[in-house]
């Protein structure tokens, strides 16, 4: 609950969650193959006739997720004043520092995964612009997490990026944490038989110019879906594998019909003469 974690605190809770955001990337992995195309039809098996084989494919999901993304996100997002006070110049120089940073097309990325996967990030930063005086990222949620208190208000205790590195021998992960006054580098070795356990070596000498997060926040900040975070991928797709099991099964049924057809030639019937 502690605002001001130490990396040492930091790596323990690293060392919890890492496994469950292992789980949930395989799952985030499965639903963006989905989405893609990749779905239960092209497994497809026939024991009786199996020459007769068709696989339709039809990627309503695609179609599910590229409506919601036209109807939420279709025009840009403009902030406007509530109320009566004077801050109108204010707003007019927010919705400039949005334009800047090419805010729409951001978000219609940022939905992609929030429909897909039930859950996306984004990451912020200060840099010095007279322009725009921050820029922000999406952020694949395959490569990062915030991990939040338990204490009733369940606020955010700090964020983590992911990046997969190698040693020349081996492949590690270096996991960078944001508090919101500290960043913290972490190394952590990939044991690919033993997922259920890992270990965050602290690395204070790569982050000399990160010690001090100067943004005063968690730059990671995550826009969940819903509370479960589900997305509308998951929750429909056993009525699209359905879907795709009847187109494939019809188009057998007309093959195998087409096939079972024949042409019997009857020839001039012989008559029968009266003796």
């Amino acid at each position: 609950t502690n605002d001001n974690l130490s990396a040492d605190e930091i790596a323990k809770v690293l060392e919890e969650v890492i496994p469950l955001h292992f789980q949930n990337v395989q799952d985030i992995q499965y639903l963006q193959g989905y989405y893609r195309g990749n779905q239960k039809i092209l497994s497809k098996t026939k024991l009786i006739r199996p020459e007769i084989n068709n696989k339709v494919l039809e990627n309503h999901a695609y179609y599910l997720v590229e409506f919601k993304k036209g109807y939420e996100f279709g025009d840009p997002i403009q902030y406007i004043q509530r109320g009566d006070g004077e801050t109108k110049s204010e707003i007019e120089i927010l919705n400039r520092f949005m334009v800047e940073n090419d805010k729409a097309s951001k978000d219609k990325d940022l939905s992609e995964d929030w429909f897909t996967c039930g859950t996306s990030y984004r990451f912020v930063r200060s840099i010095d612009d007279e322009n725009k005086p921050f820029e922000f990222f999406n952020v694949d949620p395959k490569s990062a997490a915030v991990v939040y208190s338990t204490d009733i208000d369940r606020k955010p205790l700090f964020g983590f990026y992911i990046v997969t590195r190698n040693d020349g021998q081996d492949d590690y992960w270096l996991a960078t944490a944001y508090t919101k006054t500290k960043a913290f580098t972490f190394k952590i070795m990939i044991d690919r038989e033993h997922f259920s356990s890992f270990k965050a070596e602290y690395l204070p000498e790569t982050v000399k110019e990160k010690e001090s997060n100067w943004l005063g926040m968690i730059p990671i900040v995550e826009y969940p879906l819903n509370k479960s975070r589900f997305g509308i991928v998951e929750l429909s797709m056993a009525t699209l594998d359905a879907l795709n099991k009847v187109s494939s099964n019809d188009i057998d049924d007309i093959e195998q019909f087409v096939q079972a057809l024949s042409l019997i030639h009857i020839s001039e019937p012989t008559r029968l003469l009266r003796s």
